[in-house]
């Protein structure tokens, strides 16, 4: 389940939530950097990337506005 070309992959949404929470804000950054880079066309060969790294970076996302839901929010707003 790295998203970093690791061994491991799953499309699991509920292992992968598990896992992101388990990480320290720094340690989701770089891990929402490494799926944002296996679903850019440069990793792919200019192929669509894979799902499963295209699912554990929307649950990356997620799990990041989730922790930051208030930053969003103030942007939405304007304030």
């Amino acid at each position: 389940m790295l998203c970093n070309g690791g061994v491991e992959l799953s499309a699991n949404r509920e292992e992968i939530r598990a896992r992101l929470l388990r990480m320290n804000d720094q340690q989701l950054k770089e891990y929402g950097r490494a799926c944002n880079y296996m679903c850019s066309p440069q990793a792919n060969f200019g192929k669509p990337p894979r799902e499963e790294f295209v699912i554990q970076l929307e649950e990356a996302r997620a799990e990041w506005r989730r922790r930051h839901r208030d930053e969003f929010s103030e942007k939405a707003t304007g304030a």
